[in-house]
């Protein structure tokens, strides 16, 4: 072990994160990150693994199983953070970011292959030493990891030990995801051709050593480990050919698809060589066994081959659909099956859709036969779905509505008619119909549902999640459908009459799905409100979802609803207030009801601001239960969202008189200090018991407050300097919020910041944002606003100090446009303030003389010929306005006269204005988000790379705060027409300018090519 390492601290560390104690998980998790920045650190947590991994440790060791476990995820964390860092020159400057030492790198790939194969047996080990490997590899092999793939292939070829073959199987498994889904370059087809020279051949070899190992195997346990083996081999197959067919793989098509079909047709068509092996397996029908996990792989490998190399398959395609057909056959509809059964469907839909194929699925037999013994059992509901829906409601209504969707069996048998339709849809309508109608015939209601699932198939030709149905058959009549089947089950059951809630489900989601072609739904309003407050999970949790989406596409309208807000927000409260278990580990915070509530007060807007209190006091509880144990991200987000458009319903609706331009009105101030009253004391828990999953909403919203405030309160005062302290902005995902929240400060807390003395912890701030690429922006967006805020007499003293970080940084990194652009407009905002002399002055301060005509002809004016589009408007006007003046004030300063460098940056001004037409159209104005009640629906994602281990930064898209200020709306309002006059009185006291400015209309910079990229 590492000297400088405690390894018994340490393992009591990785136990205490999983401790019941939130302040000694906290002290944990607070050790381990220092103990990151220690060299050696990844090295021992191997070794760690590897301890407790060994066979000496009893397999009920409870604490070895917790450190084997949590070493590996602190591992695979370690090398997210720190392995990939030399690819980016930037990351050094973030304190999130790791500086894994060179031998520190070499010593873990020294170790990593043997280690994999010692944890073989522990899933959970490998999930994360596997996911430590993909990054590694993709970041150093095969140039700085040359020996990896000798290793595995020397390794493959002299080892009969499974354990063995096993780990080096997964390695190679994991360094070959990255062939898979991506588009192709030169330098990707260099390595998969190294790949495919180095280990083609001894992955061949393998498989038909394992074929021959599996028909000589003795027990279970050895069976298991072969067939895992094989379905290696078939993950990896798929890895090589997913770009393209190599010579090899066409070559030795037979031999691996003669394999392929006789795992595929099973012991039944096989006996010699599998009946025997596959006798020992056990049989569990709710867990996939390792069988049904290489057939569904050899599935996806003959799949990739009829789309991809459909001409190189086509020998085999006949007999590789019967193959598929025939297991599809003898398959149970156990959920062991599940993912075979989904595979295998989806194999024949991409089949049939394949107009290629048309002839062999035209027969009217072969299409009943599909009908009836693929898609109605697949249909079918099953005991376990029913169990499901009972007591997993969560996982139930997450196959069924989200992406996990695309992995069930109904979805798939639903996918499938689809494809029937797409060449065969006469007599696939026609056969689906008759079956429809034994459905209805039945009074088993499992068999009505089944009618819903087909109907649905039916009718669909293209949908999303986002719209619904978008396109649907012309043969199906669906407001008949509606008023028969669909509205009798949302009636029936509303009035308790006896309904059975999975008919009532699938009646809610028939409207949702098909909303945009039924009409008169508004009077489901009421029926909803009903459903929202049932007892089943799945069933409310469904009414919230359409209400929800039946707002978004405008179907709702708030004259639709307001009769019925009081009840609809009481329901969806109802479920808000108490999760759906009084288990803590089954609890469920719902994000469909808190999103519902997002929207109803968008379209209810101002007719919310009666109830806001309570409303408000509903949120609050609920953010206090979450703040205790976070689990559910979705919820989180749109728990601060509904929050946000709250305070911004409630305080603009108060807004009935303008002060001083942008100043907020008394009442909007009123408004946001009630707010503040309720929302600062969980805010200060939040804080207090740093919950890094909340944190940077609280800030968002705080900054929302003080653009509806005329003054800092003593509570907003208070909160500032400790908003200044380094420690908060060292977690990333604070960054952004933070940076908002002071850009919010300094609009009316500017005699605060100068009197406290807080300005100068404000540069801190800003030269702490430049450091890092991630947070540059922010640190432009921040030093904006200080400019515009304070007096001159304050910020002046600092702009040499100021320049000389900005030079530095750009002369470091002068070929990121990125960069030029947000310190181009920073010096056009003071160029067109203070005048193009003092920025001149100001730059040659910081770094002597010259410098300013020297950064603009050989870094700005190069950067916005070759990317004139901004990628914000203000910064491309501010931009714009300054380097009129230096081409019209300065121009011998900067330009030397009317000089080919003159007019080449008079061109890239030209550019810039057709790049960036919205900013010669008048003042830039944000329109309040509200005017949209679509918006917000996609604005949960971690945006900050590395979300997946640390808490990110997730914009809030009503929580934003109003657009930054022109800085010359009032000054410049017509940017056009000042360009114009600024050129014109250039040329009538110059006239030797004459003969530039016109090169530079006709320069080839002034008449950009938009595409993408000429984009930042």
């Amino acid at each position: 072990m590492h000297s400088q390492i405690n390894t018994t601290e340490l393992c009591s560390a990785l136990v205490a994160t999983l401790s019941p104690e939130a302040n000694a998980r906290r002290n944990a998790e607070s050790y381990l990150k220092k103990m990151e920045s220690v060299n050696g650190f990844g090295v021992v947590l191997l070794q760690l693994v590897q301890q407790h991994s060994t066979v000496n440790i009893p397999e009920g060791n409870g604490e070895s199983r917790i450190i084997r476990s949590a070493a590996a995820v602190y591992f695979k964390n370690l090398v997210k953070k720190g392995w990939s860092l030399h690819l980016n020159q930037q990351a050094p400057n973030n304190n999130e970011q790791i500086d894994i030492s060179k031998e520190d790198r070499e010593a873990i790939k020294q170790h990593m292959v043997t280690l994999v194969c010692e944890c073989g047996r522990y899933g959970d080990v490998m999930k994360q030493l596997s996911a430590a490997l993909v990054i590694i590899s993709a970041s150093d092999f095969p140039k700085n990891w040359p020996n990896l793939l000798p290793e595995i292939v020397q390794r493959l070829e002299h080892s009969i030990e499974l354990r063995i073959i096993l780990g080096m199987l997964i390695t190679a498994n994991s360094i070959m995801k990255r062939f898979r889904y991506v588009y192709k370059s030169d330098a990707l087809y260099l390595e998969l051709k190294y790949v495919l020279d180095s280990f083609a051949v001894p992955l061949t070899a393998t498989l038909t050593k394992l074929c021959q190992m599996l028909s000589q195997a003795q027990n279970t346990l050895e069976v298991q480990q072969i067939l895992e083996c094989l379905r290696l081999v078939a993950r990896i197959f798929f890895s090589l050919n997913w770009q393209d067919l190599p010579e090899f793989f066409e070559d030795h098509m037979t031999e691996w698809m003669s394999r392929f079909e006789m795992f595929l047709q099973g012991a039944e068509k096989h006996p010699v060589e599998l009946g025997r092996p596959l006798s020992l397996l056990s049989h569990d029908d709710d867990t996939e066994g390792p069988i049904e996990a290489l057939q569904a792989a050899i599935v996806e490998n003959i799949a990739l081959y009829a789309s991809k190399y459909d001409e190189e398959f086509q020998p085999y395609l006949q007999r590789f659909a019967a193959a598929v057909w025939q297991r599809l056959m003898h398959t149970s509809r156990h959920e062991k099956y599940d993912h075979l059964a989904v595979t295998s469907i989806g194999f024949l839909a991409s089949v049939i859709a394949n107009g290629v194929h048309t002839a062999q699925f035209s027969d009217e037999a072969t299409l009943k036969n599909i009908i009836e013994s693929i898609v109605a059992p697949n249909l079918q509901l099953r005991d376990s779905d029913l169990e499901q829906f009972e007591d997993n409601p969560k996982e139930f209504i997450n196959r069924d509505l989200e992406a996990a969707d695309a992995e069930t069996r109904r979805r798939s048998a639903r996918e499938l008619v689809q494809a029937m339709c797409k060449h065969h849809e006469t007599k696939t309508t026609q056969l689906c119909i008759a079956h429809a109608s034994q459905l209805l015939a039945s009074t088993n209601w499992r068999d009505k549902d089944a009618f819903f699932q087909l109907v649905t198939a039916l009718t669909i030709r293209a949908e999303s999640q986002r719209a619904g149905a978008t396109r649907t058959s012309n043969t199906i009549d669906l407001p008949q459908i509606f008023s028969q089947h669909i509205r009798p089950e949302l009636l029936k059951s509303s009035q308790e009459n006896g309904g059975h809630p999975i008919l009532l489900a699938d009646a809610i989601q028939f409207v949702c799905t098909f909303r945009n072609q039924l009409p008169g739904l508004t009077e489901f309003i009421p029926v909803l409100a009903t459903h929202c407050q049932s007892r089943h999970v799945v069933v409310h949790t469904y009414a919230a979802y359409a209400l929800e989406r039946l707002i978004y596409s405008h179907q709702f309208k708030r004259q639709d609803l307001e009769p019925y807000l009081t009840q609809l927000f009481q329901a969806l409260f109802a479920v808000i207030d108490a999760p759906d278990s009084t288990s803590i580990e089954k609890q469920w915070e719902n994000e469909y009801c808190v999103k519902a509530v997002m929207r109803l007060l968008l379209v209810a807007d101002t007719a919310v601001a009666p109830a806001a209190q309570l409303i408000t006091d509903k949120l609050v509880k609920a953010l206090a239960r979450v703040c205790g144990n976070p689990r559910n991200p979705k919820f989180n987000h749109y728990l601060f969202e509904s929050l946000a458009v709250l305070i911004r319903v409630v305080c603009r609706g108060s807004s009935c008189e303008q002060n001083n331009g942008n100043q907020p009105s008394v009442q909007a101030d009123a408004a946001a200090s009630k707010f503040e009253v309720l929302l600062f004391p969980p805010f200060q828990s939040v804080l207090q018991m740093a919950v890094a999953e909340f944190t940077p909403y609280v800030f968002q919203i705080l900054a929302l407050l003080l653009d509806f405030k005329r003054e800092l309160s003593p509570a907003y005062a208070s909160l500032l300097p400790p908003l200044l302290h380094p420690t908060l902005w060292e977690h990333r995902g604070n960054v952004p919020a933070l940076a908002q929240l002071l850009e919010a400060y300094l609009r009316i807390g500017t005699r605060l910041i100068l009197d406290e003395g807080h300005l100068e912890p404000y540069l801190g701030v800003f030269q702490k944002l430049l450091a890092s690429k991630l947070s540059e922006p922010h640190a432009f967006h921040l030093l904006t606003a200080l400019f515009l805020s304070l007096p001159p007499q304050q910020i002046d003293p600092y702009l040499p100090t100021i320049f000389r970080l900005l030079l530095t940084r750009l002369q470091h990194n002068r070929d990121r446009v990125g960069l030029v652009h947000y310190f181009t407009a920073f010096i056009g905002l003071l160029a067109g303030k203070r005048g193009p002399s003092f920025l001149l002055q100001s730059l040659e301060a910081a770094g002597g003389q010259g410098v300013g005509a020297n950064v603009l002809q050989h870094v700005i004016i190069p950067a916005l010929i070759s990317v004139p589009i901004f990628s914000e408007e203000r910064d491309a006007k501010h931009a714009a306005v300054g380097l009129v003046r230096l081409l019209s004030e300065e121009p011998n300063a900067c330009f030397s006269g009317p000089s080919p460098f003159w007019t080449n940056a008079a061109a890239a001004l030209l550019g810039l204005l057709q790049a960036n037409a919205k900013i010669t159209q008048g003042g830039l104005i944000l329109v309040s988000p509200l005017a949209d009640i679509t918006a917000g629906d996609d604005h949960f994602v971690g945006n900050v790379p590395g979300a997946d281990y640390d808490a990110a930064f997730s914009q809030l898209a009503f929580g934003a705060t109003t657009a930054r200020p022109d800085a010359f709306a009032t000054d410049v309002p017509d940017l056009g027409a000042y360009v114009q006059t600024a050129f014109t009185n250039l040329a009538a006291s110059r006239p030797e300018f004459n003969q530039a400015l016109q090169a530079a209309h006709a320069h080839p910079a002034a008449h950009p090519n938009l595409d993408d990229n000429t984009r930042a």
